[in-house]
């Protein structure tokens, strides 16, 4: 009898640290759930500023290239598109466009960088999720 009362009291404090672990654990998917939602987000965010700012310096760029046309136009300049648009007498128009080319293909390879670690960083927590059993959605 006394046996028994000790096997009952013992496995009521089982039971209550069973119930305490079960708590920790839901409040642990809980965060990560959230901290995943968060830097979803985050990323989403940042793909799209740098989209948008990807597709306004290209049409800076094309503005530019429109532009350095009309004004080789109207000086009468021999204008080769094959030569990148790059008139001989104009040293600083050029630099000016290879400037925005530079930055243009600076902001291709940050996407490109972004999305890349933004796919890493979902594979890593899809992995962890099958680590701690958690279903992915």
């Amino acid at each position: 009898e006394e046996e028994l009362k000790d096997m009952k009291w013992k496995h009521e404090i089982l039971i209550q640290w069973h119930q305490i672990a079960e708590k920790e654990r839901n409040e642990g998917r809980e965060k990560f759930h959230i901290a995943i939602g968060e830097a979803q987000q985050k990323s989403k965010f940042k793909n799209m500023m740098l989209e948008q700012k990807m597709k306004s310096m290209s049409n800076i760029g094309e503005q530019n290239a429109a532009a350095l046309a009309e004004i080789i136009a109207r000086t009468n300049l021999e204008y080769d598109p094959g030569a990148l648009g790059r008139p001989m007498q104009q040293p600083h128009v050029t630099n000016y466009v290879d400037e925005k080319n530079k930055k243009v293909h600076d902001l291709e390879n940050s996407l490109r960088n972004i999305k890349g670690s933004r796919r890493k960083l979902l594979l890593d927590v899809r992995k962890l999720m099958k680590e701690y059993e958690i279903p992915v959605e």
